[in-house]
C-alpha cells in the first residue's frame, strides 16, 4: 500500500473520530437537558403542585440521542466488551484474520441497520410521523439514529480497511 493511501485513510479515520466526538457531547448535552427537564418536574409536582407538560415523553426522545448518537465513538475507543479468550491464544496470522472477519460482520450488520433505519427516516419525515402524548415529530429522533449507525458503518469499514492493510493489529 501506497504510503499516500495509508495517509489517506488515516487522515479520513481522525476525521471521523473528531465527529464522532462531537456526537458524544451532543448526546451529553441531552443528558443534562434531560436531567433538568426531570428535576424541574419532579420539583413543580412535589413542591408547587404542577408538572410541565409531556416531560416524560420528551425525555423518552432525549434517550435515542443519549443512547445511540455516542455508539461510534464506544467503539473507536474500545469501550465495548472485548471478549479476547481466543484472540490471547493464537498466532499473529490468525488475530489479523479474526480482527478482519469481526470487522467485516461489523460493516455488513451496520450496513443493514443504517439502510433500514434511513428508510425508515424516509417514510416518519414523509408522513409527518408524530410521537403520541405531545405531537412531536419522530424524524429527529429517527436521524440521530441514521447518524448513530452510519458513523458506526463508516468506523468500522476504515478499521476494516486499516486492518488489512496494516501490519499490525
Amino acid at each position: 500500500m501506497k504510503a499516500t493511501e495509508f495517509g489517506l485513510l488515516e487522515k479520513t479515520l481522525a476525521i471521523v473520530t473528531k465527529i464522532c466526538r462531537c456526537l458524544v457531547y451532543i448526546s451529553a448535552g441531552c443528558l443534562f437537558i434531560g436531567m433538568v427537564l426531570n428535576t424541574i418536574d419532579v420539583v413543580a409536582a412535589k413542591w408547587l403542585g404542577w408538572s410541565i407538560p409531556g416531560a416524560l415523553d420528551i425525555t423518552e426522545e432525549l434517550m435515542v440521542y443519549i443512547t445511540i448518537l455516542p455508539i461510534a465513538y464506544l467503539a473507536i475507543e474500545r469501550g465495548h466488551i472485548n471478549i479476547t479468550l481466543i484472540q490471547d491464544h493464537v498466532s499473529f496470522k490468525s488475530r489479523k484474520a479474526l480482527a478482519i472477519f469481526g470487522y467485516a460482520i461489523g460493516v455488513l450488520v451496520t450496513a443493514f441497520l443504517t439502510w433500514r433505519v434511513f428508510s425508515r427516516l424516509q417514510a416518519a419525515f414523509q408522513t409527518g410521523e408524530l410521537k403520541k402524548g405531545i405531537d412531536l415529530p419522530t424524524w429527529p429522533a429517527n436521524v440521530a439514529v441514521v447518524l448513530g449507525f452510519g458513523f458506526l458503518f463508516l468506523l468500522y469499514l476504515l478499521l476494516l480497511l486499516k486492518t488489512i492493510k496494516n501490519k499490525a493489529v
